[in-house]
């Protein structure tokens, strides 16, 4: 049986606490996070597993895209689920798959 390995690739929307941890760390979080919102965010990229999160949304066509700019959105967080309003960033989940 030969068994393929392929990449899955999905857009998402998630909150600048989200971009922040995935880019910097640990120390990135807002004044604002409390230790039970943090441990929230923790789980929720924990859940996500061997991925990698990029910074362009997988249509950007590198021309007059606006995808790796925030925008202000009340929808709530792909990652966290976070439904308090405020900038949402465009990323990429990037996945293996198999064949």
């Amino acid at each position: 049986m030969n068994t393929t390995q392929k990449y899955i690739a999905y857009g998402i929307s998630i909150c600048t606490d989200c971009y922040m941890f995935n880019h910097y760390g640990d120390d990135s979080f807002s004044d604002y996070v409390t230790p039970e919102m943090e441990s929230d965010i923790r789980q929720e990229f924990d859940k996500l597993g061997n991925v990698i999160i990029g910074d362009h949304h997988r249509d950007c066509d590198g021309g007059d895209c606006f995808c790796c700019e925030a925008h202000f959105s009340w929808s709530p967080c792909d990652i966290c689920e976070s439904n308090l309003g405020g900038d949402r960033y465009y990323v990429d989940i990037v996945e293996m798959g198999s064949n």
